[in-house]
This record gives structure tokens, sequence and C-alpha cells, in this order.
């Protein structure tokens, strides 16, 4: 599946957005957007909208006063055609003066912009069109009023389209979640969610968790924009000076050989709720604002008591909840701050979080010097986030690292699965990235279990690691998520390898016996999953559907395969390139499973098998793949939903054999 997903993203790369159902030229809207940021207002944005072409009036707080007036038209599909703007500043005598003129646009197959600034013109072309330009003043939430009449119709479909900014193209998914609301989410922005009426009309906007991090209100009578706009002139031109909305700053730390920089953006709360609002638990958030955090190490150093090469790496942080948190640090750097990947993590430590005294209105980090070792901080609202980092031992570097054994037994509570909670499957999820963190950073060769029950005493996994002494292995495996938690029982001891034939385990193919429940109420939840999952996803395929399929997953779905995770945006844009690749080509597509284990709980499930896709060309030739499927449901609003999705073809080696070994999805006894 994976491959031909990959081909069809490929034959798709020039292709324009996917056309959506919108109220054409009849559609009109008129209205002022007042967008704050907590208490503060920082853009006040009149709009009128007439079919395909729209005006735009925007007051700009954040950069010192700025007033853009602005034409565009769409073409059809929802892409620009052209746009035409002017932005002034606010002058001394509170009057407006001419800084900048930009035109956008577009031919068959590119996108011009045109800028004009300080008697300078400077160009620059894109291939294809996009919906949203960053490059001609049409920023993000200039275009929220009109997305209303541009998302798809239906409940559940979604349109992918594009945004350039100066980080490059990034398509982005507008989403119709229920009659009178749409949601926008791209890598860059994070989610964003539209309130619209009847109408379709924009109402009000909530993008607090996203790269925004903004709430906004459109009123359609009593606000006066031109008032506004003479108003907010006078106070400016009496310097009033820029509402502030993040500055960027740097903290460093030199001792001996060893310099420690992190390069950062300070955002303040202004009467917002932070964490557990603009930064919402069990989402990783960028440690900031705008670009992501780096730190940069000039040696290896002990962070929470495991190595870290020396190197540059931007900061991420997963804050599960208000006292449990994780810093990651991922080895892409130069990225925007929401374009996290978990896969290029090579650390995670838990954070030790405290109450501070006082209020900590912006952001702030530092570094802390206690004798030869330090503390990173990370203040905002009345929380203290800290981790240790330590002076590497004179004598690591040259001590050849040894195996150790690590050993993990499940708790006398979790031997049964009805205790476990979702709070443990998530810890048990954190727990499996800790151990792939460990093996991305050198440190672990492989980790597994015996396919046993889990209340079977014989019940054991297993992890091979590397560290140059018993302390220290320990000390690297002490934060395992599984551990902490209570689930699991660690035991770390020396290990002697004596005989070593990793080269033979590429070509090992090995499937667990079908293991199915035989209880009423298992069974009964698995009819349930059928129902609400794997019968509406044939069906999906079949009919190619990319709305119909995407409905069958969680709103914090992953997916993962052996080369890279996604999360639900990404993924959705993904699928809606393949089917769209399959409608233009005239071909469609099948696929079916077989089931080796399939296990369920009162509000989760895990199912393991072997999917069979079938590409159907237009000429009705076909041509089978197969792959290993590992996924976990989550039961919600009293659904069946798809939460975590891991997909494998193992280099090609499985066949029709290998299929037909399992059970079918209405099959649940082995004859």
């Amino acid at each position: 599946m994976k491959k031909i997903l990959l081909k069809s993203l490929l034959m798709l790369l020039c292709s324009s957005a996917i056309s959506v159902s919108a109220q054409g030229p009849a559609f009109r809207d008129s209205g002022v957007n007042i967008i704050r940021l907590g208490n503060d207002t920082s853009f006040v944005h009149r709009f009128e909208v007439r079919g395909d072409s729209f005006y735009s009036q925007i007051l700009s707080l954040p950069q010192g006063l700025r007033y853009m007036e602005g034409r565009g038209v769409w073409f059809p599909d929802g892409n620009l055609r052209s746009i035409r703007s002017q932005i002034s500043a606010v002058s001394p005598d509170a009057g407006w003066t001419l800084v900048q003129e930009t035109t956008l646009e577009t031919t068959p197959d590119s996108t011009r912009i045109r800028m004009l600034r300080d008697g300078r013109t400077t160009e620059r072309s894109f291939a294809g069109r996009a919906m949203i330009t960053n490059n001609a003043d049409a920023v993000a939430f200039q275009i929220f009023p009109f997305y209303g009449f541009r998302a798809p119709r239906t409940v559940g479909d979604s349109a992918v389209f594009r945004h350039v900014t100066g980080l490059g193209a990034r398509d982005f998914v507008v989403k119709r979640e229920a009659p009178r609301t749409v949601s926008v989410r791209s890598s860059f922005m994070g989610k964003i969610t539209l309130h619209l009426d009847a109408k379709n009309r924009l109402l009000s906007v909530d993008a607090l968790g996203s790269s925004l991090n903004f709430t906004s209100q459109v009123y359609r009578k009593g606000v006066d924009f031109e008032a506004i706009k003479q108003r907010f002139a006078v106070q400016y031109s009496q310097n009033a000076g820029p509402l502030i909305v993040s500055v960027r700053d740097t903290v460093g730390y030199q001792q001996g050989g060893q310099n420690i920089s992190v390069n950062y953006w300070r955002p303040s709360a202004r009467g917002r709720k932070v964490f557990g609002g603009i930064v919402p638990f069990g989402r990783f958030w960028r440690f900031g604002a705008n670009n992501a955090t780096e730190i940069h190490f000039s040696e290896p150093v002990l962070v929470g008591g495991q190595r870290l090469e020396a190197g540059r790496y931007s900061l991420f942080a997963l804050p599960h909840s208000e006292t449990n948190w994780e810093l990651c640090f991922n080895q892409k750097t130069g990225i925007w701050g929401t374009e996290y990947n978990p896969a290029a993590d090579v650390l995670r430590v838990p954070m030790r979080v405290e109450r501070l005294p006082e209020h900590a209105e912006q952001f702030t980090i530092s570094l802390q010097s206690f004798g030869n070792d330090m503390s990173l901080w990370a203040d905002w609202e009345q929380t203290r986030l800290s981790v240790t980092i330590q002076k590497m031992p004179p004598m690591i570097p040259d001590v050849a690292p040894q195996w150790y054994l690590y050993q993990l037994r499940l708790s006398e509570r979790h031997k049964n699965p009805a205790n476990w909670t979702p709070e443990d499957q998530a810890a048990i999820g954190r727990h499996v990235v800790f151990l792939d963190s460990l093996g991305k950073a050198g440190s672990l060769v492989f980790a597994g279990r015996n396919d046993l029950a889990p209340d079977d005493p014989n019940m054991l996994g297993i992890a091979l690691v590397k560290a140059t002494s018993l302390e220290a292995a320990k000390s690297m495996m002490a934060p395992d998520p599984g551990v902490q938690a209570g689930i699991q029982i660690a035991h770390v001891s020396p290990y002697r390898l004596a005989i070593s034939h990793f080269k033979n385990a590429p070509g090992i193919k090995h499937y667990p016996g079908i293991k199915m429940p035989s209880d009423a109420a298992s069974l009964e939840r698995l009819r349930a999953i059928n129902r609400d999952v794997w019968q509406p996803f044939v069906a999906a395929y079949a009919a190619g559907s990319a709305g119909q399929y995407m409905a069958l997953h969680s709103s914090d779905f992953i997916r993962a395969t052996i080369d890279e995770t996604k999360d639900l945006t990404t993924y959705s844009a993904d699928s809606q390139r393949h089917f769209e690749y399959n409608r233009q080509n005239n071909s469609r597509c099948e696929i079916a499973f077989s089931f080796f284990e399939r296990a369920t709980g009162a509000s989760s499930a895990s199912e393991r098998g072997i999917y069979r896709y079938t590409a159907i060309a237009a000429d009705g030739a076909q041509t089978h793949y197969y792959g290993k499927f590992h996924v976990i449901h989550r039961l919600e609003n009293g659904r069946w939903k798809i939460a975590v999705d891991y997909d494998s073809d193992e280099d090609g080696t499985i066949e029709q054999d290998d299929f037909e070994a399992g059970l079918p999805m209405d099959i649940f006894v082995k004859k």
C-alpha cells in the first residue's frame, strides 16, 4: 500500500488543488473580523466577498501600525487568480504613507509575485497555484471569512489546497466537521476551527493551540472600520508603540570547552490560559513561538542522565498533563515550529515541573549553572519546567560500550487487560517511542517480547542496549515511560554476547498464531469494530471516497511506517491525493484484510494482520500488494475509531499464501 500511495503522490506533485463545491458567484458577504491575542486586539479585518472576488482592509498592530488594502480574484477551484495590495504606515500627523505595493498574477502552470518597496522591485515565482500566500500580504487569517463557501458541503469531506510561505509551499486541508463547523489543518498552521452560520458565513475563529493562537469574532453591524482606523492612527502617531506579540532571544552558557546556546521566540500570555489552553495537553509544542526553538552543544553532554552528542537540535515539548512533561531533542533544524516529525527525535527526557510563586507573563528560557552541572529552565504562567544537563565525564568517551540486557515484566495489576486505562495505553505508546529514540541514538540494538498472554508467568519483554557501565545503562533506561507509570517492572543486567547472526534477521518472516477472544463481550466488540471501522474502510476504498475514509480516524490519529510517522493532517492530504489520482486516471482500488490477532477492552482494541491492496487500472488489469498492519482502536462517543495505524510491506516478502493464513474480518474462530 505504501508504494502505491508514494507513486500516486509523485504523479500529483504538479497538479492543482482538489475542486470543491462552492456557492459560486451568488455568494455575498461582508463584515469586520476582530482578531485578538488574549486580551489584546492584534488585527482588524474588514472584508467583502462577491462570488469569486474579494476586497480586504486590514489594520495590523504587532509590527507597529500598518494598513493594508487589497483586491483579489479566485479561480473557480479556490486558487488565487490575482491580488493587488498596498501597505501603508502611519505618519506623525496621523496620516498614512505608502510603503509597499504587491501584485500576484498566475499563468497556466505558475504564480508570480512582484513587490515594490523602497523604490526597488523584486519578483518571486513558484510552480502551480495556491489559495494563500504570505508573500502577497494575504496572510492566513485574511482568508478565513472565505473558507465557509470554499469548504466541502458534506460533513466528513475535505479538500486540499496550498499555502505558500517564506519556508516554501505547504498543503493544508479544509474539512467540514459539522454543518456549521469547518476545520483548517496544516503542518505550518496546526488546526484552526471556524464556526459558521446557516449561510456558511464566518461567525468566529478558534485558533488556540495552533501556530496563530488567536480567537476572533465577526461583526456585521455596529463596527465602524474607518473610525477604528483613525483612532489607532492618532494613538500610534503619538508613539503608542507596536503590540509585541513575541520577541526573539538567545541565551548562552560557557564553561571550559563547552558552549551551549538556545535560540528561541518568547510569546506572552496576554490573559490567556497557557498550559492546557494555548498549549494543549497531549500535543507536541514548539517550546516557544514561530520557528522551532533550537539548542546547540559544542561538546557531548548528559541530558537527564542520557548521552547527547554535540550538535544542533530543535527542542519540542510534550505535555502529557500538568505534572508530566517530556523534552524532545530533534535532529531536524531550521524548521517552522509546527512541522515536528517525531521520527527525527534522537532523545526524549522527562522534565521536572514546579509551580512558580509569581506569574511569568513572557515565556523565558534560562541556563542555570550549579558547579560543573547546569539546568535548563523554562518559565511561563506559573510553571517552571527544567531538565539537568551535565558535563560528560572524561573517561566515558574512552570506554568501549558494553552489552546490557533490559528486562521488563508487567506489574500484577496490569497482567489483567481489564485493568488497563487509556492513560496506561498512552504510557505504553510513549514507552515504544522511548525505546525507538534510543535506537536512533545508537544505544539500542533490538527490543521485543515473547508472544504470550499478559497473565502468563513467562511473559517477558527484553531489549539489548549499549552503555559504558552498568550505572550508565540504568540511568539511560530510568526515564522509560512504561516503568515510570508503574505498568512495567524493569531489571538491567550485564549481558555477554556469545553468538551473533543478526544478518539472518531480515529474511525471517514471522506471523503469530491466530489469537481470537472467545467471550461474548469481546466478540460483540469485534462485531462493533467491523461495523464502525472495517466494513466502511473497505467501502470507502471501493467508492474512492477520501472523506468517508478519513472519517474512520480519530482526531489525534498517528500513522506510522518503517520510514516515517504522520499526523491526521498530513495523512489526510496524502489520502486525498491517492484517491484523486485514481479518479483522474479512471482507475480504482480495493482492500481486504486477514487477521492473526484481535484483542479488545472496554474502550480500546488492538488488531494485527495482513492487508491485500488491489490496484485496478482503467483497462481492468489488477496488481496485488501485501503488507502487515497493526491498528489501535479507541471508542469515541459510542463509535470505534482508528487511533494508531502501523504498516509495513516487509520488503515485498509477503504473498497471497501469507494473506490466506489469517482469518477474514467476519470469522472469529479458526476451524
